[in-house]
């Protein structure tokens, strides 16, 4: 028998204090994926994880009781297999959520790497040390610790092989012949439906159960229909009147699908004597670009009350700037009213207190159209219903969600990096919108824009508009024409009038 060595007890401490780390750390310091509906693999991952955890404290336990050299060494090898076994549940054995700015990827995971590698380094170190110091009477240890490094990694094998028959899924996530690629981005509030399709697992048991592979692709959603032409991508969400000029032109897209409505304002300063529509007559309108949506809405808002927006009787200017600077402009009178938005529009009026003469959320027009729907390849549309089917579902879903609770998608958002800001500021802008989806409102959005559009000469007059409404909207049987959401017990309702 031996004396216990204070580095032998330092280690012991070690291995207790990381495997609590390891045990509370995923819900508290380095806290994993929210569970709002439906838990994703990554919080399995925990649970697995807190299971070794919970046998690294049996280990440290019985690594401070340890005498002999064989014993410590057995112990620090069934510590080390234990580490790598930490590592390999969310690398290969179970797995995580796929992007990378997720919580678990971008800070619970790499927190458990680092403690399993300090574990390792510290399980290797007293070993090394036990072998230089002792030279006779380890035989035994050494074979039990190569006979547990064998067993355990049988029962790695077994569960690696168990989880890949049935986690076809995250294959088909990464899979280069993908079914679907959805066009992903960060950085918009306005992107909610498509954050908490992922987050909260729509999309994935959505084309699970569909039987369709799929992967994510982080796009610059500005270039998503030069990405979706080329082949990059084939389903996303947008501004449809952002689109309308680019599919008149070629764009082969179908709408599958309205997510919200409201979500762009038009600003003055409150100095500028402009209280009505009306007043803009001969006025410098300041917008993002000339094809934006809140262009093409503007325009026909324009029409309505007789102000000329045609090549042919154009009385007021159109002054593009980037989205971000048209607040400036307005404040500084290089235009009169700014074109803008949430958040940026919502930003605006707060540090330069500009008034809104046109909120689209709350317009009797437009209150009731949706700016944000979902869209796919035409060919995914006609060739891959059930895909495009499936991804509409998970969207329409995502919409729901976020009706029912924009204070919980909000903290979602931010909790995942999907988008900055106060938690209580976004979730106050989420509400502010309609975020209750609609396969026929979609619809109809799109067919009032497209024939006012026509009118006014934005789209080529010499087309058959209707046939361009219904050859650029689809309509799948088993997509209901709604979703309501029951935050009491997570589940949702189908409406199918």
């Amino acid at each position: 028998m031996e004396k216990q060595s204070k580095s032998s007890i330092i280690v012991s401490v070690i291995y207790f204090l990381l495997a609590i780390l390891l045990l509370v750390g995923p819900r508290t310091i380095f806290k994993v994926c929210e569970v709002v509906e439906k838990p994703m693999r990554c919080y399995f991952s925990t649970q697995a994880i807190a299971v070794m955890a919970v046998m690294l404290i049996g280990i440290a336990i019985a690594h401070l009781f340890a005498l002999t050299g064989a014993e410590k060494i057995r112990l620090n090898g069934l510590a080390v297999l234990s580490a790598l076994a930490v590592i390999l549940i969310p690398v290969q054995l179970i797995g995580g959520c796929e992007m990378k700015a997720m919580a678990c990827q971008s800070r619970t995971f790499p927190a458990i790497y680092i403690i399993s590698i300090v574990l390792i380094a510290s399980a290797l170190t007293e070993i090394v040390s036990i072998l230089v110091k002792e030279k006779s009477g380890l035989k035994a240890g050494i074979r039990q610790t190569v006979s547990a490094v064998l067993s355990l990694t049988l029962l790695l094998t077994v569960v690696g092989c168990g989880n890949e028959a049935t986690e076809t899924g995250k294959d088909n996530k990464g899979s280069k012949d993908a079914e679907v690629i959805v066009g992903f981005n960060s950085g918009s509030l306005c992107l909610a439906p498509l954050h908490i399709a992922l987050a909260n697992g729509y999309f994935e048991a959505e084309f699970k159960a569909a039987g369709i592979s799929w992967k994510i692709e982080d796009i610059d959603i500005a270039n998503a229909s030069e990405l979706l032409e080329a082949g990059k991508i084939n389903a996303t969400v947008g501004l449809s009147g952002s689109l309308m000029q680019q599919m008149d032109n070629g764009l082969n897209i179908a709408f599958t699908g309205g997510l919200h409505t409201g979500c762009t304002k038009f600003y003055v300063k409150k100095d500028s004597g402009i209280t009505s529509l009306e007043d803009l007559k001969g006025k410098a309108l300041g917008v993002p670009s000339l094809t934006d949506s809140g262009t093409m809405v503007l325009k026909r808002k324009l029409t309505d009350v007789g102000i000329g927006v045609t090549t042919e009787n154009l009385e007021v200017s159109f002054v593009p700037y980037g989205l971000t600077d048209l607040p400036l402009a307005l404040e500084n009178g290089a235009i009169d009213v700014a074109v803008l938005h949430d958040p940026v529009g919502y930003q605006a009026e707060q540090e330069y207190g500009f008034v809104p003469i046109l909120d689209t959320a709350k317009d009797e027009k437009f209150s009731k159209e949706y700016c944000c729907q979902v869209y796919v390849a035409k060919t995914l549309a006609d060739n891959n219903p059930k895909a495009a089917a499936a991804y509409t579902r998970a969207l329409l879903k995502a919409a729901a969600f976020i009706q029912a609770a924009p204070d919980q998608a909000a903290q979602i958002q931010i909790d995942n990096g999907y988008c900055s800001g106060e938690p209580d500021t976004n979730a106050a802008l989420l509400s502010s919108y309609s975020y209750k989806p609609s396969v026929q409102a979609g619809y109809d959005t799109f067919h009032a824009s497209a024939v006012e559009l026509q009118a006014i000469g934005e789209l080529d007059r010499d087309k058959d508009i209707y046939k361009f409404i219904d050859e650029h909207y689809s309509k799948f049987e088993d997509v209901p024409e709604s979703y309501e959401y029951h935050p009491a017990d997570g589940t949702f309702t189908e409406i199918w009038e």
